[in-house]
């Protein structure tokens, strides 16, 4: 997942706020929720934050997962999404 210490190293440099970091810390641990325990998750965070800081941490979230899965950014990203996907459905 994302490497806290680097991530801790930015802010003290001045970089990404600590607000984002805590917010980054509950949507890594919603993952490990069922889905509908996530979105509960998502709706108590909406009642006291916007949208737009929530959506920045789940593109970033996002992309850490996709890169821990070994998929590239670019032209090839949906071919390996896809090889992932069929992985998956054949149970690796």
């Amino acid at each position: 997942m994302i490497d806290w210490a680097q991530f801790r190293e930015a802010i003290k440099a001045g970089l990404p706020n600590a607000e984002m970091l805590a917010r980054l810390r509950r949507l890594e641990d919603w993952l490990e929720l069922p889905p509908g325990g996530a979105l509960a998750a998502l709706e108590e965070e909406l009642k006291t934050t916007s949208p737009q800081p929530i959506w920045e941490c789940v593109v970033l979230l996002n992309l850490t997962i996709l890169r821990e899965a070994g998929i590239p950014s670019g032209a090839e990203f949906g071919p390996a999404l896809q090889r992932l996907y069929e992985e998956v459905q054949q149970g690796g």
